[in-house]
């Protein structure tokens, strides 16, 4: 995360518009992974700030395939919500669906249809996601997006699972999370390990499901992914119980995302946390 900031700061003295853009593209990135979410925000306006549309056409398929808008206003949905502001994460995730769409360009659409899910996912909307992931699965096949095909497969098989004990839910999710694996594009290992361990839960496999927890803890730590790391405690604290583990384990997990959210200032999870917090027995 130094590294976008350091960026960031070396670009503003740049004159070309476009550089200063994407050394802004890059610092949101960078920064919601690392869960900086006010720093994230402040990436995204300054950068939209000297977005054009007409130079956009040019450089998207040069910086990261997608429309520097389309992400911004994406990934500003996200942290709008992990920092608990519903309003201002639906109305930058209806912007963001509605300039990708204005963009026809099918990178930038596919790209805007993953925050959705994502978005979604989050909220436990899962018909939602399903229906966003299928919009996403028949574009991503048409213009031959492995990547975007295998994480669409991936939310739908698990949107699925998660509303019904069909077999079908958890072969889709397998399918995708495979593909996945093959193409090496999992740039987010956190949330797609929560959704593995939530599908090992569901098929009554809690041992393998808490592993699986505990190693995207891990990898989030080392690799600096540290956005959903409240949300996987929460998550290790939920199986830990259904494994019957002391109480104080279950504890220990739960005050730790508690600890990790706030220091993110992500009061959204941060609530979600000292919910289960609210339902141990006190020590």
């Amino acid at each position: 995360q130094s590294r976008a900031r350091i960026l960031v700061g070396d670009m503003k003295a740049v004159e070309d518009q476009e550089t200063r853009l994407q050394s802004y593209h890059c610092g949101w990135a960078t920064s919601f992974h690392a869960g900086e979410h006010e720093f994230c925000l402040d990436c995204v306006a300054r950068g939209l700030d000297l977005y054009d549309s007409e130079r956009a056409v040019r450089n998207r398929a040069f910086f990261g395939g997608h429309d520097a808008k389309v992400c911004g206003l994406g990934e500003s949905a996200l942290s709008y919500l992990l920092l608990d502001d519903a309003d201002a994460s639906e109305n930058a995730i209806g912007r963001c669906l509605d300039w990708a769409a204005s963009t026809d360009h099918p990178g930038s659409m596919v790209h805007s249809l993953y925050y959705a899910i994502v978005l979604r996912r989050c909220q436990s909307r899962y018909d939602d996601v399903h229906a966003l992931g299928e919009q996403m699965l028949a574009l991503a096949e048409r213009h031959g997006l492995a990547a975007s095909q295998a994480r669409a497969n991936m939310y739908c098989g698990w949107a699925e699972l998660m509303t019904s004990a069909d077999e079908r839910g958890r072969e889709r999710f397998q399918r995708g999370l495979l593909l996945q694996q093959q193409l090496g594009t999992d740039d987010n290992f956190s949330m797609h390990s929560d959704m593995h361990a939530q599908v090992l839960q569901r098929l009554g496999k809690p041992v393998e499901a808490l592993a699986t927890v505990h190693n995207a803890i891990n990898v989030g730590r080392n690799s600096g992914q540290r956005f959903w790391l409240a949300e996987l405690y929460r998550l290790s604290a939920r199986l830990r119980r259904d494994l019957n583990e002391p109480p104080s384990s279950i504890r220990r997990d739960l005050v730790r995302a508690v600890q990790i959210a706030e220091g993110q200032k992500a009061a959204w999870l941060a609530e979600r946390a000292k919910q289960g917090l609210d339902g141990l027995p006190r020590p």
